[in-house]
């Protein structure tokens, strides 16, 4: 078997959108920043200000922002024993588990997003998570574990009270991963703190995803690229972004091969096996934690699948690249179309195919 290259070695490579600014050329900036490996990532967060305005204040909410995301990785991570997934996965099968209330509100943007995407955003994926073993071991599991995991896999086996901030599984054998939200809503909780502080123009980049604000300071300076699916170190495409969240996903983040064939991360909840309806998604929405799950989602989905779904969420624009032989293509909500460029002259815009 042979595995992808550790997150952890590969983490410039794997980003799968980067923000460039023209900040170095513009002499009236101040940047306060900080850099750490987070959530099995590098995260970075840049506060943009006045030329001659003191950092003091926004590297003080940087701290804030970084214990604040600390906190909750620990939180919400699926390879730990002693947190509050670990405690809600072993107490939710035999009766109602207390929820923290940033729990419960993840819960219930999961539940409405698994609703909107008919089921291709589930948390339940628990237990086909750790069978698959990215977290850790990757490797392919049997036919038969994969069907009894299966069995345990359906958004509406949980039963979220919101008043009394609780859940309760339905199954004895779901188990809940928040893998395809937690960096999302992470983000979003640093992005609270630094707005809270009075900051206008800040970048949150975890691993390619990122939350952006800007003012007149930062406006119009700001180029998300997204990494190219098959070629190593290069770039796919680029669009303009000041404020929002972008998400990207794709098959080349976390695999391994087994007998020749490719196996990736990104498992889809009706099979119990990865998807390959597309090989990269990019996902711009107005929370990190929005874009996140739907990344996930509309890989799953496929193109038409997933652009149908995005035209109709408020704030929502998405790319979906797939493969057509030996080709690459790629298909984009109308909104966003006209405004990427592509940087891959082989690859085919499908959005060109239905304005002709």
């Amino acid at each position: 078997m042979h595995h992808g290259s550790s997150r952890y070695q590969t983490i410039a490579l794997l980003a799968a959108v980067l923000c460039y600014f023209s900040a170095c050329d513009q002499p009236e900036f101040e940047v306060a920043q900080g850099q750490k490996i987070l959530m099995d990532t590098f995260v970075s967060v840049r506060v943009f200000l006045q030329g001659g305005q003191d950092k003091a204040p926004a590297e003080a909410a940087i701290a804030d922002a970084w214990h604040e995301m600390a906190r909750l990785d620990t939180m919400l991570s699926s390879y730990r024993d002693d947190n509050e997934m670990a405690r809600v996965n072993r107490a939710a099968h035999a009766g109602p588990a207390a929820l923290s209330q940033e729990m419960l509100a993840i819960l219930k943007r999961s539940l409405e997003l698994s609703g909107q995407t008919a089921g291709a955003f589930d948390v339940t994926v628990g237990e086909l998570t750790h069978l698959w073993g990215f977290g850790r071991k990757p490797a392919m599991p049997a036919s038969e574990q994969i069907a009894q995991a299966l069995s345990g896999v359906g958004f509406r086996f949980l039963q979220l009270d919101t008043i009394g901030s609780t859940i309760q599984f339905s199954r004895e054998n779901t188990e809940l991963d928040l893998g395809g939200i937690a960096k999302g809503a992470i983000i979003d909780a640093a992005f609270g703190i630094l707005k809270d502080a009075g900051f206008d123009d800040f970048l949150i980049d975890a691993g390619g995803d990122l939350r952006m604000s800007a003012s007149t300071l930062t406006a119009g300076k700001r180029n998300v690229w997204v990494t190219h699916p098959r070629k190593q170190g290069e770039f796919f495409a680029r669009f303009e972004l000041d404020n929002g969240a972008v998400a990207t996903t794709g098959d080349y983040e976390r695999f391994f091969y087994e007998e020749g064939k490719k196996y990736h991360h990104i498992i889809d909840p009706a099979t119990g096996f990865p998807s390959h309806q597309a090989v990269s998604t990019t996902v711009i929405a107005n929370d990190a934690m929005t874009a996140d799950a739907l990344a996930t989602a509309f890989f799953i989905l496929g193109p038409q699948k997933a652009i149908a779904i995005a035209e109709q969420l408020a704030g929502v624009e998405a790319m979906v690249v797939f493969e057509n032989g030996q080709h690459l293509e790629a298909l984009a909500t109308k909104n966003l179309a006209p405004k990427i460029q592509f940087l891959d002259t082989d690859a085919k815009d499908k959005n060109s195919d239905t304005e002709n």
